[in-house]
């Protein structure tokens, strides 16, 4: 799986990741609004109003609580992978824990 990082630099992702202690993740690649990402790379939310921080919570939610660990660079798009909103996007790559 591709991804390409915020410096234009193109990675190869596995789908699948294990930590030192055996955990396995599924790692996924989002389109989500670009002014979520100090939200949800560093848990910064100051930058946010509150609604915006309730539906990025519910969003979250829905999505089984992914652990966010890299943000491309943004560009825009008519949708995303949380609202049906147009406009500035990135992709931001996420580990999910299996079950």
């Amino acid at each position: 799986m591709e991804f390409t990082n915020g410096d234009g630099i193109i990675e190869d992702l596995p789908e699948i990741i294990t930590d030192g202690s055996g955990n396995v993740y599924d790692v996924i690649i989002y389109a989500l609004p670009a002014y979520w990402a100090t939200y949800l790379i560093n848990g910064d939310d100051s930058g946010l109003e509150p609604e915006e921080v309730k539906e990025i919570k519910a969003w979250l939610a829905t999505e089984n609580h992914p652990y966010f660990v890299d943000v491309g660079a943004s560009r825009f798009s008519r949708s995303n992978d949380a609202t049906s909103l147009g406009g500035d996007v990135c992709e931001y790559v996420a580990h999910i824990k299996q079950a």
